[in-house]
């Protein structure tokens, strides 16, 4: 068994396209300007490809505020660019900011949905072109309307896995020996249906578990198979191989593993009559083309290490910490393999730092550390005769640990007795680095932001200072908004959000009102929030950045342009969640306008299926007024009893902290006058 680990460099999605040349710019005809698209195919890789193929089809969707201006359009990939199946054309209106959503490969039925694109892997990507096919890129990009050559960033929404099988499989035929050949590799216990938001990393698995049969490829000359999974957390999935005399060989992964998209994961195994095994890395690599993909174990692997031998090239480290004594005592590793094989290491500590190495043999996938008597040099388990131990060679163990791979190939002991059954406890980690979990607060983050949907809290953890909290390296986009609560409860305890002053730009802190609006943050970046529990302020650092750099922020930050924003109804009718009940706009009257939705009791308007940007009113909206009900940013939820109806809504533009209006009335009633 050999863990292989994939070091590569993350693809640049989007670097400039020069394979097409920019079109001279040409003045509107009747039909507006014509579309131009290209594709970045120097520096991006499909599944089995370095770039896209002539002939490649995409489908394109193109929505403005008003709705789909273009649906499900099918693009060729033609001589370094894309040709539509005919010349399609931009809206009339150049100052309307446009979403454009693509993807490969084209289906006839695909349709851009806010709640996501639901796609469907080949069950047998050994069959021509299944493969390629089962590869889904997605791309999303805005333009206003042009003449311009506008590129679309495509990224891979699925996972890959390639397998290597180093085959010792012999059978004899007419009293010869021969190789055993494969015939077919299969993939099991794994999702194979996903839906994929076009403007955001993320998916979810739907359907049950099945079997894939992977591709035939080749990689640096040599056979491997490859398959096409789509993104899925903690699964163990078998690895069938058969051979063409119908023998069969399983393997069943020990640990759960997660696939991610745009993520390779590999395997190298071993095959022979006795066993199969495999493992996979633990870590995911870039998603590269195939000649640029590093096999073998460790870093830089070139078949042996610094004794010359056979062993695998990963080094692994012990921190002794509590261990440590003066006693003489020296530290050993027995080594593991899950198909049977063993293999012990003295640890040395040549450069005389407390750290302790040796090199991992190959084939070895779990170890465990001891704590050597130095009355013996060589290493052996202690004895017993009549459950009494007659030798003791070792002092103190760890329980079955898989190895680490770099750079978290630094075992830490942290306990005489808090690893498993009994044995002492500790912890992988990288070099240097001793984890030190923070004491929380109690208190947590949550908001719009994707790592918790208004549902999970981020802890707010003690700091060095007193008073002062933080949760880091959280990801928000343009607009996000979060709050300060008792994590898990917002009935009763600490609710805290912003006043009159909103949309905050980074290293800005502010005081923190109780019950308050939900905090808007201007510009998407990775941020670190801190939290004074004496001064009351909230601080929204650049990520690693101390809050001594910050300013108050004493005004509003620049608004989200309502012109290029979608809005929608959310409530009780879609368990506040997407897809949203669409408002359309109607030009003729000035306002957006939903007929015949369904509305459940309490819902509120918001833009752009987030909750960064809503309107609400706290109160009962009256049916068929001719007076408006006014919405407040970020207020209270409205309500009506379950019903149809048509629903009416404006904002200003310029302004969404201004009140918004809303009217609700029965199906088929005449439209309000604004």
């Amino acid at each position: 068994m050999k863990l292989t680990k994939i070091l590569a460099t993350v693809l640049c999605l989007a670097a400039v396209a020069t394979a097409c040349q920019q079109p001279v710019e040409e003045p509107m005809n009747e039909k507006g300007r014509a579309i131009n698209l290209a594709v970045d195919v120097d520096n991006y890789t499909k599944a089995t490809d370095t770039a896209f193929e002539e002939g490649d089809q995409i489908g394109l969707h193109i929505v403005i505020p008003e709705g789909t201006f273009l649906e499900n359009a099918k693009y060729s990939y033609t001589e370094g660019g894309l040709v539509g199946e005919k010349t399609n054309y931009w809206h009339k209106n150049e100052s309307v900011l446009a979403d454009l959503y693509a993807y490969y490969p084209y289906s006839a039925t695909g349709a851009y949905k806010a709640a996501g694109y639901t796609f469907t892997v080949n069950a047998d990507q050994n069959r021509a072109g299944a493969f390629t096919a089962s590869d889904l890129m997605v791309a999303h990009t805005t333009s206003k309307p042009t003449s311009e050559v506008v590129e679309l960033p495509f990224r891979h929404a699925l996972s890959k896995i390639v397998i290597k099988i180093d085959n010792q499989l012999e059978e004899i035929v007419d009293g010869e020996t021969r190789k055993m050949e494969i015939k077919d590799v299969y993939f099991s216990d794994v999702y194979g249906t996903a839906t994929v938001r076009f403007n955001e990393v993320g998916s979810t698995v739907s359907g049950s578990k099945g079997t894939i049969k992977t591709a035939n490829v080749t990689i640096d000359g040599a056979q491997a198979y490859a398959l096409i999974v789509v993104p899925q957390e903690d699964v163990t999935p078998k690895l069938i191989v058969t051979t063409t005399n119908d023998k069969q060989f399983t393997y069943q992964l020990k640990d759960k593993i997660s696939f991610s998209a745009g993520k390779v994961s590999t395997a190298e195994i071993t095959i022979s009559d006795k066993s199969i095994s495999t493992a996979f890395t633990p870590t995911i690599s870039d998603w590269v083309g195939d000649n640029d993909l590093q096999f073998g174990q460790g870093e830089e692997y070139e078949g042996g290490n610094d004794g010359g031998n056979d062993e695998g090239g990963n080094k692994i480290y012990l921190h002794p910490g509590i261990w440590e004594s003066a006693d003489g005592q020296w530290f050993a590793a027995y080594f593991f393999a899950s198909a049977g094989g063993d293999a012990t290491a003295t640890m040395t500590d040549n450069d005389g730092d407390g750290v302790y190495e040796c090199a991992v043999p190959a084939g070895m996938g779990n170890v465990i550390f001891c704590r050597m008597n130095p009355q013996w040099t060589e290493f052996a388990w202690n004895k017993w005769e009549n459950d009494q131990m007659t030798e003791q060679h070792v002092y103190n163990q760890t329980g079955d640990l898989t190895v680490g791979v770099a750079p978290a190939n630094h075992y830490y002991i942290t306990s005489w007795d808090g690893g498993t059954n009994g044995n002492s406890g500790g912890e992988w980690n990288t070099d240097g680095y001793v984890v030190v979990v923070p004491e929380t607060s109690g208190l947590g983050v949550v908001g719009s932001f994707a790592a918790s949907n208004w549902e999970s809290d981020i802890n707010l953890v003690k700091t060095e200072t007193s008073d002062l909290l933080v949760a880091k390296g959280i990801q928000f986009k343009a607009y996000d908004a979060f709050k300060i609560r008792t994590a898990g409860n917002w009935n009763g305890g600490v609710n805290l959000g912003t006043g009159d002053v909103n949309y905050y730009t980074p290293n800005k802190y502010f005081t923190a009102v109780d019950n308050g609006a939900d905090i808007s943050v201007a510009e998407a970046g990775t941020y670190d929030i801190y939290y004074n529990t004496n001064t009351k302020r909230i601080y929204i650092m650049t990520a690693g950045t101390d809050i001594s750099a910050a300013t108050e922020q004493t005004s509003n930050g620049p608004q989200p342009d309502a012109s290029t924003m979608s809005w929608g109804l959310a409530g009780v009718h879609n368990n506040w969640g997407a897809p949203d009940t669409k408002l359309e706009w109607d030009g003729t009257i000035g306002l957006y306008v939903a007929k015949n939705a369904r509305l459940e009791g309490e819902f509120k308007v918001r833009a752009d299926e987030s909750w960064s940007t809503n309107f609400g009113s706290g109160s009962t909206v009256q049916l068929n007024s001719n007076d408006p009900t006014t919405l407040h940013n970020n207020g209270s939820n409205c309500s009506i009893n379950a019903g149809n109806y048509d629903v009416y809504f404006w904002c200003d533009a310029s302004d969404l902290k201004k009140p918004a209006k809303l009217w609700v009335r029965s199906v088929g009633s005449a439209a309000p006058k604004l």
